[in-house]
């Protein structure tokens, strides 16, 4: 267990075995840690004005319990091997987090415990992010245990925009998009402002300000990224009858008000029923059908022409392709995305009963559907606008074939950025290296007690001028 009741306070100089450290490192070298990276509880940020790469730790994103949060240290030492080689920042965001309760909120001093001490040392400021008057007042009546040098690290940022200052190479609007979207809700609720719904958001707006870079896809709202997530487990997925499940009014409105607010999923948000009651009300309510407000009547129109409700395959994959292509590449991969979903549910058909046909039947609206429904004399065109959405599951590969945008560009662009920044860093490294011993010096002389007198010392300085 990484996690314990050590001594160790977060200001902690105590050597630690580098080989310890370098036993972790090796120890999770070929571990899958999906479940942490989707949680997002520690992240890269950017860099400073020095270049520094900050990191952000998001406390109430990390797991409940000590189990999981020993694996979730795993990760973090994983992932912060190649920042803690230079010098580094680390803001830790206690949005809705005790320190006083939260068993999550000791996480950075075992993290700070563990480095040793030449890693300790790069650590060059720890910002404390939404700390809030009462942990505040807790540090200071604990600060007198803590070592000078660490608390000359510890800086404040009661807001998004005092945050900024540290970081102001990225654009307040760039910042906003990287943070996550609970720490901008009640960054507005503590400064008094009208704080942001994300059920209120479009599509697009969601891809901007709550999207989470998915391999393959790129940009997906992150709550679209966690329900997926959370039905696509096996134990979940196989249920029968999956989309059928209804759950009662409180819990459906519990965690709607949760997702609101960008409120984390917790291991314990596992009530299949509540889960898919919220996933099909979340896609029902988008202000616009994920395939246009123009499809459902383009189906209507296409009926009618042809005198017929039983439109031909071939129609469908076309209608489908011509009909995606003319939507923001934003939306192409959200639906590609969440299409890959349904295929695979489908696949589990067998089990769970959930043709493509089936889903179709039950998430068709969220695809398509009438601008209006004060005048419903069209409910003959629903069969066909279901058979629709029937072969865009069973057949999402042929109709994405050479529609969607080039997402391995940018992996490749992004990819070579983090190349340069970390080539920016090893350039600086004997430079960076050459002030710490000079600092170090410095402390040491200023440590250093006088045991000479003024004559002796007048003495001494005389023969080291001779």
């Amino acid at each position: 267990m990484l996690l314990r009741n050590t001594g160790y306070y977060m200001d902690s100089d105590a050597e630690v075995d580098p080989s310890y450290y370098e036993a972790i490192i090796e120890a999770t070298q070929d571990k899958v840690f999906n479940s942490y990276e989707e949680t997002r509880f520690i992240f890269y940020l950017g860099d400073d004005v020095l270049q520094r790469p900050v990191i952000m730790l998001v406390s109430c994103f990390l797991p409940p319990t000590v189990d999981e949060l020993d694996k979730a240290m795993r990760y973090a030492v994983h992932y912060t091997k190649e920042f803690v080689r230079t010098e580094f920042i680390i803001i830790q965001c206690l949005t809705r987090t005790n320190i006083l309760s939260d068993g999550s909120s000791n996480f950075l001093q075992q993290f700070y415990s563990l480095l040793p001490t030449e890693y300790k040392k790069n650590l060059k400021k720890v910002i404390m992010f939404h700390y809030g008057v009462s942990n505040r007042a807790l540090l200071t009546i604990t600060s007198s245990y803590m070592s000078p040098r660490f608390m000359r690290k510890l800086e404040y940022a009661d807001s998004i925009r005092e945050l900024y200052r540290f970081i102001p190479d990225i654009s307040e609007e760039e910042l906003l998009n990287r943070l996550p979207f609970i720490v901008k809700h009640d960054d507005a609720e503590l400064l008094g402002l009208e704080a942001p719904a994300l059920l209120s958001m479009s599509l697009l707006e969601q891809c901007i300000c709550n999207g989470y870079n998915v391999p393959g896809y790129g940009k997906i709202p992150a709550i679209i990224v966690d329900f997926v997530q959370k039905l696509s487990k096996p134990d979940i997925v196989i249920i029968p009858n999956l989309f059928s499940l209804q759950t009662s009014a409180d819990k459906l409105t519990s965690i709607i008000g949760e997702v609101d607010s960008g409120v984390p999923f917790r291991s314990a948000d596992s009530d299949p029923s509540t889960l898919v009651s919220a996933f099909k009300l979340i896609l029902n309510s988008l202000d616009e059908p994920l395939l246009g407000s123009e499809t459902f009547h383009s189906i209507v129109r296409q009926c009618k022409s042809s005198g017929t409700h039983e439109l031909a395959h071939s129609f469908y994959i076309n209608f489908l392709k011509e009909t995606i292509s003319k939507l923001p590449d934003s939306s192409k991969l959200v639906i590609k995305f969440l299409v890959d979903f349904l295929h695979f549910v489908s696949t589990k058909s067998s089990i769970n009963n959930m043709t493509a046909h089936k889903i179709a039947e039950i998430l068709s609206p969220a695809f398509c559907r009438p601008n209006s429904m004060k005048n419903i004399t069209m409910y003959q065109s629903i069969p066909p606008c279901v058979e629709c959405i029937t072969v865009l599951i069973s057949d999402c590969q042929s109709i994405f074939n050479n529609i969607l945008p080039d997402i391995n560009s940018f992996d490749h662009l992004r990819e070579v950025k983090e190349n340069l920044r970390k080539k920016q860093l090893e350039e600086a490294e004997e430079e960076e290296e050459a002030e710490e011993e000079v600092e170090e010096e410095e402390e040491e002389e200023e440590g250093q007690p006088e045991l000479l007198g003024t004559g002796d010392k007048d003495e001494v300085e005389s023969e080291e001028n001779n």
